[in-house]
């Protein structure tokens, strides 16, 4: 006689004997991917429920949550696809663009491409400073400013301190 294994917690099929406390001479009925048999103690039966565990979704607020139980399925409004970028919003289980979302988003990258120009464009000034002072190009001109001069070195040693980093 042939006993099948079921899991004593979740009660899923898990094939023929294993342990005998959890075993059944009940066959376990055929299933396909995405369900799996439950032995129902109580009617001595197997009933197929969805095993949709380890799927992620994003739930209504548009995070990611996983499904860890048998029987679970996506919950209503939700969706399993990942959304295209952090300014889409999830409304009735579809990822919609949020317009205010995208516009901040384009000014930080604006303010982002903009603050990195300065600094290049800092860079060659800077560099064409160094190169006409070396070449004696610019005869003794110097920054005669105090506030102007500490600005330069600050902005000097940031670069520097940039360079170094790899940047």
């Amino acid at each position: 006689m042939t006993t099948y294994h079921y899991n004593p917690d979740t009660k899923e099929f898990l094939g023929p004997i294993l342990h005998p406390e959890t075993t059944t001479e009940v066959p376990a009925p055929p299933y396909s991917e995405g369900e799996i048999p439950v032995f129902d103690e109580e009617s001595q039966s197997w009933i197929l429920k969805p095993d949709n565990r380890w799927i992620v979704y994003y739930d209504l607020e548009g995070k990611q949550a996983i499904i860890t139980k048998i029987g679970e399925i996506v919950p209503e409004g939700c969706t399993t696809e990942d959304p295209p970028d952090s300014t889409y919003d999830l409304v009735d289980g579809a990822w919609v663009l949020n317009l205010d979302k995208q516009n901040i988003q384009e000014i930080s990258d604006l303010k982002n491409d903009l603050t990195n120009a300065l600094i290049w464009q800092f860079r060659m000034i800077l560099a064409i400073w160094d190169v006409g002072k070396a070449k004696a190009l610019w005869g003794n001109v110097d920054i005669t400013d105090t506030e102007l001069k500490q600005k330069v070195w600050e902005w000097k040693t940031k670069l520097d301190r940039l360079t170094e980093l790899g940047e």
